[in-house]
């Protein structure tokens, strides 16, 4: 197996060697390789092939992308671990990656490396450690999942402000091939209607992945976590805005602790306002503040609804309990509507 990268263009170089130095000056770099499925630094070779694929080799070459790449793996290998199938109470194949969430041994992966496995039938591979899995917490609205080993002093990944991605910036894919894949955000995927519990937009990922890329990392040139893989064929990841206030909740009370506010809503043509659907169900936050079908919502708590956040977007990242005000068109007379948001069961 080769940790293999794709090179789409010369910008990347320059990219890579500034993310490096900077990074290194701020002192924050994440982890994005594990040798536990990855070759180890000094056993890999360079090639560039017919397909355009560049392979990561030894430094003997001391190539300035060689130094660079070799340097960000070099300083974020202890925050990448992968997750085997139990045998026993050793390691048997490998599912998919994850990273180092927590000191005490909280790592995040995704449902889909799982599939419906249970806790009992994981190890998660740590260098040359392996840890039995005690205890697994999905999110499933996102799918980001937790894994608890029991562990101390680890090394841990830094999550990125995935709000601050930017079409065309070089990311990092990294898969259970042991393949590292250069990629970069060509836009945010849309689906149709949605709810103010679930999420419309995904980042859509440049080139198609392989299979085995699903629940797969993907980092920054800092080696800061972005999101996880979500979609292959039309390759997607889910940002690491849609999970990151689940994760606090798992890591403060054990559990998923995810806001309701309870509609169902569409957008504006150009401006991408939530529009309500339906009248909210009953005993739902948005019933009890007596939001109507065909209301407009415009802003919560002045956060304005656009094509870069919908109204899911914005009401998840407050907690249960929170108090939202809602700015609404009803008739073409804007009014402002106070609702306080519940648990999401």
């Amino acid at each position: 197996m080769k940790v293999v990268n794709k090179i789409k263009g010369s910008g990347l170089l320059l990219t890579i060697v500034l993310s490096v130095v900077f990074g290194f000056m701020a002192g924050v770099v994440g982890q994005l390789v594990s040798d536990t499925y990855f070759y180890p630094l000094d056993s890999a070779d360079l090639e560039i092939d017919d397909s355009n694929r560049r392979v990561l080799r030894t430094l003997s070459d001391r190539s300035t992308v060689d130094v660079a790449l070799a340097n960000i793996i070099t300083q974020t290998e202890l925050r990448m671990a992968g997750v085997n199938i139990r045998a026993g109470v050793e390691a048997g194949g490998l599912l998919g990656t994850a990273a180092t969430l927590t000191s005490d041994g909280w790592f995040l992966t995704h449902s889909d490396v799982l599939g419906r496995r249970s806790a009992a039938g994981l190890v998660i591979t740590l260098q040359d450690k392996v840890l039995l899995v005690e205890e697994i917490v999905i999110d499933n609205v996102s799918g980001a999942t937790l894994l608890k080993v029991d562990a101390s002093e680890l090394a841990v990944i830094s999550l990125a402000n995935s709000a601050n991605i930017r079409r065309g910036q070089t990311l990092l894919v990294f898969g259970a091939d042991g393949q590292i894949v250069d990629t970069s955000v060509v836009n945010l995927l849309t689906s149709g209607n949605a709810t103010s519990e679930s999420y419309r937009r995904s980042f859509e990922l440049r080139d198609t992945l392989s299979d085995s890329s699903i629940g797969g990392l993907l980092l920054d040139l800092g080696g800061n976590l972005v999101g996880l893989v979500s979609g292959t064929d039309i390759p997607t990841a889910v940002p690491v805005s849609h999970f990151r206030i689940a994760i606090e909740g798992i890591l403060r009370t054990g559990e998923v602790q995810r806001p309701e506010l309870g509609l169902s809503f569409g957008v504006t043509p150009g401006n991408e306002s939530a529009i309500v659907l339906q009248a909210p169900r009953r005993g739902t936050p948005a019933a009890q503040a007596e939001l109507e079908e065909d209301d407009i919502i415009l802003e919560v708590n002045g956060n304005v609804l656009d094509k870069y956040q919908d109204l899911a977007e914005v009401i998840q990242s407050f907690r249960p309990g929170d108090a939202v005000s809602l700015r609404v068109n009803r008739g073409g007379e804007e009014i402002i509507i106070e609702a306080f948001l519940g648990l999401l069961e």
